[in-house]
């Protein structure tokens, strides 16, 4: 069976305990491909822990969270292709994993507001020419609405970054670490 999820990075603990409520359905996450097709093989029921381990441009720490899922936890990496993350299936308790899931939680922290920031960034170097070239007559109308949208998806990702950077840190400030599950 194939699922196609999408999740944003501030709700991966909803990803992974989807992903547990699956296997103990008595469906086993068997790969992924393209970061969101979820393909799963029909398997015997079991309590198993979904961790995800974000992998884009990523920094030391989330090679520390690999290391040890796979050295010190006994940890399966689920086969992927072309994915940002990788994703783990271990048979540990969750309690046992409370270092990883806030070295995780900084991480993502920082990769959120890294990411609003470079939008925005991109952002204001498209105003630039869309404004001196609005400005002295020197781009048409069809090169000022291409520069235009461009401007509109930077600006809408990076509110999209920046709720989720708000997201990831009230979480942090309040230790809140679980899913709820309500991933659809």
């Amino acid at each position: 069976m194939n699922k196609i999820i999408f999740f944003n990075l501030w709700e991966i603990e909803k990803l992974e305990q989807f992903l547990e409520d699956m296997e103990c359905n008595g469906f086993r996450l068997d790969n992924i491909k393209y970061s969101y097709c979820f393909c799963f093989k029909k398997s015997e029921p079991r309590l198993m822990h979904y961790f995800l381990s974000y992998k884009s441009f990523r920094g030391q720490s989330m090679d520390y969270c690999d290391y040890a899922l796979e050295s010190k936890y006994s940890s399966n990496q689920i086969k992927s292709k072309m994915c940002f993350f990788s994703m783990y299936r271990t048979k540990v308790q969750k309690e046992e994993l409370t270092l990883l899931y806030e070295v995780r939680m900084d991480y993502m922290k920082s990769k959120l507001l890294e990411n609003a920031l470079t939008v925005l960034f991109l952002a204001a170097l498209l105003l630039i020419p869309l404004i001196a070239a609005t400005h002295f007559g020197t781009l048409s109308c069809n090169g000022i609405l291409i520069i235009g949208v461009f401007v509109a998806i930077c600006v809408v990702l990076t509110v999209y970054y920046f709720y989720g950077y708000y997201k990831q840190k009230n979480k942090s400030r309040t230790g809140d670490q679980s899913g709820d599950g309500s991933l659809s």
